[in-house]
């Protein structure tokens, strides 16, 4: 991998780690794996804020350090899915 490719990957995760990070929210007295983006919940199980919540991180990283798109949504979608 080109040192390039990899220090902004490594910037990207860093980045996600920090302000989105995977946690366990309480959901109907059970906890489940989840991201807070600006104060709403999207579940990690469920279909729709899967797909809802990626979007919104791709939007979010191509908004604020527009790097190559591919490489933007390998990194969303490795980080939601190698944690």
């Amino acid at each position: 991998m080109d040192s390039k490719i990899k220090f902004k990957t490594q910037m990207l995760i860093k980045f996600l780690r920090l302000n989105f990070p995977i946690s366990r929210l309480k959901f109907k007295n059970k906890f489940k794996r989840g991201i807070v983006y600006f104060g709403t919940h999207y579940f990690l199980s469920d279909k729709f804020d899967l797909n809802t919540i990626s979007d919104l991180l791709f939007e979010l990283l191509s908004t604020i350090f527009e790097f190559d798109t591919e490489l933007t949504k390998s990194i969303v979608i490795d980080y939601m899915f190698c944690l």
